[in-house]
């Protein structure tokens, strides 16, 4: 089994969106017929002929000047807002945990590891030592490539010692590939003459008789000694070693077995844990005794790490027998907890019959965790080229914004759908290469003309996303008004005195919504969809519709809401623009149409009024963002 866990850091964050271009000037005005465009830091166009507004600059926080009036002393444009950007870096961490054995492949880009890796746990005997604690080896830089296949091999638990007298089975090692290894823990020592096993943590050893045997030797570096025993009829057992302390001698005092060894707690999976404890040992409850016999404890010498056994499990307690040849059963061991190491408990008798005692505890399986910086990887494409994927890399998230339409041209004309907007995911292959294409939006329109759509943006034939459809036309009289174009979110339908209503364009399914309704009489058009919904119907004799809304993606790294409509032309009163859309002009003699956001794909605001000068708002260029 292999469980992942993200941590709640954020990812690093750019100056984002990089494409983001601030503080242009705002254009300005001669009469009668012509006018400066604003800056390339999106400041407003100045005013055209004898009565047109400058325009305000169309985003806010770019610092971008307004553009200069007309002639005949009207307005000119409003200043947007500052900006101001701070740039951090915070890593996101990820922690794999492994509690069986399979394969890993480090994510391309990690190159070093912090890791925990504890192996299988000794167990205990039928008599009478405690299992040593699988080996547990930590650190915090672990050389690794990415993309490269790791075979990650977690320890099983020994089996416990039974019938004769019986030693405990040693625990298997774990481990990452070659690059680390910890040893399996040792068995505790059961029978005559017999010693605890070696292995990460030492087993106990064996009290017989009046033959106590020496604890099992751990690895340096991993786990230490097992505890000694006593002659048998003075104790018991010794318990299994601990990673964080060699396991208790048994003492021939009121016949007291050895507790195992205390573990080691880490905090590599976020909260603390305690691994690797000893298994405790046991004592023969025959004659000649006390009354009072004592099994050792697992993971309890000298105590226990934060109320924690570290998964070792305690001796068994055979019941008090003041006659050495009455079967009065014995009382198994108990096992190690899963995925700590942890040593299992040694198994009691309290008589000399073979088979009469109970059955060691088994040692508790290991664990394996790999906690790694992971900051994904993502590139931005507010151009059309190509992506190569990198070595390694087998899968991509994708961001794909085609070009928002424009707004229909005057009188009142319905704003421009967004550029259509795709996510996912998709597989490719390493080293191939993938084109790219970043769609501009439709341009603004003059006169009585339907609005331009958008141009598809794509990433290979893995998703395109269709330009936004243009705003429909309004009336200028003999031309009547029409409906919405289709497109990745559909225009809205054109405004006029008569003759209406002037449907919204379709959007394309799973990628944006209709444009709203243009109206008659009142001559008000319908907002350009978003991504996120239809949008909005005019609102007879009364205004413009607002654009519909769009979507936010936090592919890189922040987030940023994509693909809003255009707001619609209004004979008094203009629709808003949605989520970078471009508010709608207004007024009589009236005013052009906003420009879409820049590199997200927004729709144009449809141009208002009557004034012959005025321009459509222009849809926003689409964007491409993978990341992996």
């Amino acid at each position: 089994m292999r469980e992942s866990d993200w941590s709640s850091d954020v990812c690093s964050s750019d100056l984002f969106p990089s494409h983001d271009t601030v503080g242009g000037g705002g254009g300005g005005s001669h009469s009668p017929f012509t006018y400066g465009d604003g800056g390339s830091g999106l400041g407003g166009r100045g005013g055209q002929g004898n009565s047109e507004a400058g325009q305000n600059a169309p985003t806010v926080n770019r610092g971008s000047g307004g553009g200069g009036g007309g002639a005949h002393n009207v307005s000119g444009g409003n200043g947007s807002s500052g900006k101001i950007i701070i740039k951090y870096t915070q890593p996101l961490s990820a922690t794999e945990t492994f509690t069986s054995t399979q394969t890993w492949t480090p994510p391309p880009g990690v190159s070093n590891v912090e890791y925990l890796v504890v192996a299988g746990g000794g167990a205990g005997a039928e008599l009478f030592g405690g299992g040593g604690a699988g080996g547990m080896v930590t650190g915090t830089s672990l050389s690794v490539v990415g993309g490269n296949a790791i075979t990650i091999t977690v320890g099983a638990g020994g089996a416990g010692g039974s019938s004769s007298p019986n030693s405990g089975g040693d625990g298997t090692n774990s481990s990452i590939g070659p690059l680390v290894s910890a040893t399996g823990g040792g068995g505790g020592g059961g029978g005559p003459l017999t010693a605890g096993r070696t292995g990460g943590s030492g087993g106990g050893g064996s009290g017989w008789g009046a033959q106590g045997n020496a604890g099992g030797a751990g690895t340096p570096g991993q786990g230490n000694n097992g505890g000694n025993a006593t002659s048998a009829y003075d104790g018991g057992g010794g318990g299994g070693g601990g990673a964080g302390n060699a396991g208790q001698a048994a003492s021939p005092v009121a016949k007291t077995a050895g507790s195992g060894g205390a573990g080691l707690a880490s905090s590599i999976t976020g909260s603390s844990v305690v691994y690797a404890g000893g298994g405790g040992g046991t004592v023969w409850g025959g004659s000649p005794v006390t009354s009072t016999n004592i099994s050792g404890l697992g993971g309890s010498f000298p105590a226990t790490v934060g109320g924690s056994k570290g998964g070792g499990g305690d001796g068994g307690l055979a019941p008090f027998n003041p006659n050495a040849y009455s079967s009065l059963g014995g009382a198994n061991g108990t096992a190690g907890s899963p995925n700590t190491g942890g040593g299992g408990g040694a198994a009691a008798r309290n008589t000399p019959a073979a088979g009469s005692g109970g059955t060691g505890g088994a040692g508790g399986s290991g664990i394996v965790v790999v906690k790694y910086n992971a900051k994904p990887s993502y590139q931005i494409f507010e151009a059309s080229g190509s992506w190569t994927a990198p070595t390694g890399v087998t899968e991509v998230e994708y961001l794909v914004v085609a070009g928002g339409g424009s707004g229909g041209g005057r009188n009142t004309g319905g704003g421009g759908g967004a550029g259509g907007f795709l996510t996912g995911k998709a597989a490719v292959t390493p080293l191939t290469t993938y084109n790219i294409v970043v769609g501009g939006g439709g341009s603004g329109v003059q006169l009585s003309v339907q609005g331009n759509n958008g141009s598809n943006s794509e990433f290979s034939t893995i998703a395109i996303a269709i330009g936004g459809g243009g705003g429909g036309r309004g009336v200028q009289s003999p031309t009547r008004a029409l409906a919405g174009n289709t497109g990745g979110s559909g225009g809205g339908g054109g405004g006029d005195d008569t003759g209406g209503p002037f449907a919204g364009g379709s959007g394309t399914p799973g990628q944006g919504f209709a444009g709203g309704i243009g109206t008659s009489p009142g001559a008000n058009g319908g907002g350009g969809g978003g991504a996120g919904s239809v949008g909005e119907n005019s609102v007879t004799n009364t205004r413009g519709g607002n654009g519909g809304s769009g979507i936010a993606s936090a592919i890189a790294g922040i987030s940023v809401t994509y693909a809003g409509g255009g707001g619609g032309g209004g004979n008094n009163t203009a629709g808003t623009g949605t989520d970078g859309g471009g508010n709608g002009g207004a007024g009589n003699p009236g005013t052009g149409g906003g420009n879409g956001a820049e590199f997200r794909g927004a729709g144009g605001g449809g141009c208002g009024g009557y004034e012959t000068s005025a321009f459509s708002g222009s849809g926003g260029k689409g964007i491409v963002i993978l990341r992996w």
